[in-house]
């Protein structure tokens, strides 16, 4: 997948703050999953109507912590596994070395996750249809693709996430802030999918583009 590049307004930051990440957003909230050798299956639904969510995209993320005496300890993500949901929004939980994942994203354009404990016990995911339009939903995106910290060679397995992310940011952009936080969408695609150094050439033609346009 090779998304258009993207059409920003006039006037945009300095292009240190394409590159940056987003360390300082909100990540979004994770479902743990009880550890076990047997995969359990679970379904997404609308929680206005009830019906089922087709196709949403989830990713499931095994974390392993370490420490020493006088270190303290650390937590950090050794391996990602995505899907999507059939056409009834059901969807498997798999498991990895007998553990369980924590549920780290749910994903379907123009739809929200909504966290419902009873239901997440009962092995179902509640989602609505965004009301946010614009800037409003760019940022609800944001939370989303908010860096999981994972490996590079993990990560890679999220492309198709990050693609479908920057799309719908795209949809909605109509400010140059907007348009920063759309690049910062289309460059975390472009590393996952191609690695750090393709995705800043690309990044940095279009600045180089950008510049020559306003001239």
């Amino acid at each position: 997948m090779n998304p258009e590049p993207i059409r920003v307004p006039t006037k945009t930051a300095a292009f240190a703050l394409v590159l940056a990440t987003f360390a300082t957003s909100c990540a979004t909230s994770v479902t743990d999953i009880p550890y076990s050798d047997v995969e359990l299956t679970r379904r997404i639904v609308d929680v206005t109507t009830g019906h089922a969510i087709p196709n949403a995209m989830v990713v499931f993320k095994w974390n392993q912590s370490e420490g020493d005496i006088g270190h303290g300890s650390r937590t950090f993500c050794v391996r990602v596994e995505m899907l999507h949901a059939d056409s009834d929004g059901r969807y498997r939980v798999p498991s990895w070395s007998g553990r369980g994942p924590m549920i780290a994203v749910i994903y379907k354009p123009g739809y929200t996750r909504i966290d419902n404990t009873e239901a997440t016990r009962k092995g179902i995911d509640m989602m609505t249809r965004s009301q946010k339009k614009g800037q409003e939903r760019i940022r609800e995106l944001e939370r989303i693709y908010a860096p999981l910290n994972c490996p590079r060679e993990e990560d890679r397995k999220l492309a198709r996430l990050y693609a479908g992310l920057f799309e719908e940011a795209n949809s909605h952009m109509h400010s140059p802030a907007d348009a920063m936080a759309v690049e910062r969408a289309l460059y975390i695609y472009e590393t996952a999918e191609f690695g750090d150094v393709e995705a800043d050439r690309r990044a940095r033609e279009r600045q180089e583009r950008r510049s020559t346009q306003r001239r």
